[in-house]
């Protein structure tokens, strides 16, 4: 609840009529259904119930969408300005892509610290998964072919997806920032992303 408004606030200066937004929430009880409520003219979608995991969560987010791309954003993090104007052209520009990724700034309570993402290829990801996540585009098709998320990881479900497309990938990377991502999430508040990769 904390920071969820700031999220949507950037999610309302990026919309446009071929965007929609799927909030998928494992029935929060702080204050967050009162901010959902405030924005409820903005959502397309909302699904509220108990999920095992951030993956199963996504996976039920990919099943409630229409669009052809999705992407993925947590309640801390924020839109980059222009980042949906720029995905667009990026998709009719490369019809063909499966994922298209730019760059996340890293913050610390709001202030940044680091810009991450880095090209993709073969030989790193099966050290480290190189590209920034957040709001990367994914063809929906292809997430649903290649069987979508594995819901048994708590943080490395991502990473564990590209490894298994790692052969079967059509890829862009821009250049362009596409989220401001606060550096307080599951993947790097503790050991476990360590462990799981």
């Amino acid at each position: 609840a904390a920071t969820l408004a700031s999220m949507l606030d950037s999610y309302l200066a990026e919309r446009t009529a071929e965007t929609e937004l799927v909030i998928v929430d494992s029935c929060s009880t702080d204050n967050t259904p009162a901010i959902l409520s405030r924005y409820e003219s903005c959502i397309d979608r909302l699904i509220v119930e108990s999920d095992r995991s951030i993956y199963e969560a996504w996976n039920k987010g990919v099943a409630a969408s229409s669009a052809d791309y999705v992407c993925f954003i947590g309640a801390d993090d924020r839109l980059a300005s222009g980042v949906v104007k720029t995905l667009l052209q990026l998709i009719l520009e490369n019809p063909d892509a499966d994922y298209i990724h730019g760059c996340n700034v890293m913050c610390r309570d709001g202030r940044p610290v680091g810009i991450i993402g880095r090209e993709y290829d073969n030989r790193t990801i099966e050290k480290y998964m190189p590209m920034a996540h957040v709001m990367s585009a994914h063809k929906r098709s292809w997430l649903l072919a290649h069987g979508g998320f594995d819901e048994g990881y708590k943080s490395s479900g991502d990473y564990d997806f590209f490894l298994r497309v790692r052969d079967n990938i059509r890829i862009k990377r821009s250049h362009m920032i596409f989220a401001y991502v606060e550096d307080a999430g599951i993947s790097r508040a503790s050991m476990l992303p360590l462990k799981e990769s």
